[in-house]
């Protein structure tokens, strides 16, 4: 009710900003069609005055948060704004953490992120250095970025023009995940694992570098790609991070599926990882039509290859959803006390049997994008407890449940399919759950080996479980092992 209430808010607030922008200025907006109708996106504008942030929010057409300097709290009427549209609020000249991290996770949930560059208002003019937030958020989320110039609305100027450019793809330079896993201030980095499955027992070693990709062993032999190694060890992950799997953004719901999919599908992986790269190679196809109108037929040489691919996808989907609802509905109901029944429902972006024929209809939109609008890379799951979507009017609380429904589910899928336990990685989640919801999930997993990694070692798995090996690790540093 509480999350209902503050979207009807803000929708108000929004509006009455809207209205008030028609009566007061000559108001124009131009470009808002480079703004992503999904997915995560920086939107970087030059800043004047007070009303740049409210102007952007009620243009961009999309849910937006804005990094908001802290001193702004003193005046009653802004903090009231930025409540309304969460803001994030930082100390000015200094690297605030959590306004750092609270940021990326806004881009992680495939939501807009506002800022201005300039720092403060008309800082360029002031002769002040451009801020390179914007450039830290781009490489580190991949989002692209799209600059917005809001010009006049200034004392005697009632016309208000605000432009949107075209936005501009940084994910070129964004960093390779497993390169930061290296320790700051090496160049390098081993993980070994040691595996006994069926009486045989395997040795993996995989070295990062830097400078190099990922080199991979399987008992001394070298591999040539990390797909090789799925199947050989069954792994379920389970960080906070996947808490907020149910309200975060569509991307979020498709990269569970997929990475679930992947390891228990190597067919499943073959056609995702060609339908990747198809889309890839069409939407650069795309971006270069306005130069070569001559690329058409080789447009359409790669619509045929995504329609192969992409009806595999969607047909593989709505079978593993099928086969995940046979299992999460009992576990959710008993999770929540016989008080609620979970359904995940595919919601595919286009049908199987429609994919061709939306995609040649879709086409002249998606030149004029430059990016392809249709397929299953753009599908979603819903989560429906007793009739309602709880990804937008569930509780923090329900959200939580189905979450921990959904992660208990993928063990029991896993072991269904594959006919072998897969080893749990519990990676400080114990802490985000509360008491009950704590001794469900270990309740469930007693049979399954599992490695927990905590800020302390509590009692209460301390007297749950026969312990293995406790290793206690200081600044990165293992310092004790039993």
């Amino acid at each position: 009710m509480k999350n209902i209430l503050r979207t009807i808010e803000r929708g108000i607030v929004k509006g009455a900003i809207w209205i008030y922008c028609k009566i007061v200025y000559r108001f124009e907006l131009v470009g808002q069609e480079n703004i992503p109708k999904e997915g995560p996106v920086i939107i970087c504008g030059n800043h004047r005055s007070f009303l740049d942030p409210p102007l952007m929010e009620v243009t961009t057409g999309r849910y937006t948060r804005f990094l908001a300097k802290e001193e702004l709290t003193k005046n009653k009427f802004l903090a009231y704004l930025g409540k309304v549209f969460d803001a994030i609020l930082v100390k000015r000249d200094s690297k605030e953490v959590m306004a750092l991290k609270e940021s990326l996770k806004t881009l992680k949930n495939g939501d807009c992120l506002a800022l201005f560059p300039e720092g403060t208002r008309n800082g360029l003019a002031k002769g002040e250095k451009v801020k390179d937030g914007a450039a830290f958020f781009a490489v580190r989320s991949g989002a692209p970025v799209v600059p917005c110039g809001i010009k006049g609305g200034e004392k005697g100027n009632r016309k208000v023009t605000i432009t949107y450019g075209k936005p501009l793809d940084f994910s070129q330079y964004k960093g390779s995940k497993d390169k930061e896993m290296i320790r700051f201030g090496q160049e390098e980095a081993h993980i070994r694992t040691n595996l006994d499955k069926e009486g045989m027992e395997y040795r993996v070693d995989m070295h990062l570098k830097k400078s190099k990709s990922k080199g991979i062993a399987v008992n001394g032999q070298h591999l040539k790609k990390a797909a090789q190694l799925l199947g050989l060890l069954n792994v379920v992950f389970f960080s906070p991070e996947d808490l907020s799997i149910i309200k975060n953004g569509p991307s979020e719901r498709r990269r569970f599926v997929d990475m679930e999919l992947c390891q228990i599908d190597k067919y499943y992986l073959y056609n995702l990882n060609q339908y990747n790269k198809i889309v890839n190679q069409r939407n650069k196809l795309l971006k270069d039509f306005y130069h070569n109108t001559d690329i058409s037929e080789t447009l359409h040489v790669w619509d045929m290859q995504l329609v192969t691919y992409g009806k595999q996808i969607i047909e593989r989907r709505k079978e593993f959803v099928d086969q995940l609802n046979e299992i999460i509905y009992g576990i959710h109901k008993n999770l929540s006390g016989d008080r609620e029944e979970l359904v995940i429902v595919y919601e595919p972006d286009t049908e199987a049997e429609n994919l061709e024929n939306d995609l040649r209809i879709s086409r002249e939109k998606d030149i004029k994008y430059k990016m392809t609008s249709v397929g299953p890379h753009r599908d979603d799951f819903s989560f429906v407890v007793n009739g309602v979507d709880i990804r937008k009017y569930g509780s923090q609380g329900q959200q939580r449940t189905a979450a921990l429904s959904l992660k208990l589910s993928e063990i029991e899928l896993v072991k269904k399919v594959t006919g072998d336990n897969p080893v749990l990685l519990l990676d400080d989640v114990l802490s985000e759950l509360d008491s009950n919801r704590q001794n469900y999930l270990l309740n469930n997993i007693g049979n399954i080996q599992t490695i927990i990694t905590c800020t302390g070692l509590d009692e209460f798995i301390n007297n749950r479980f026969s312990i293995d090996k406790i290793f206690k690790v200081t600044n990165g540093r293992i310092e004790s092992e039993n």
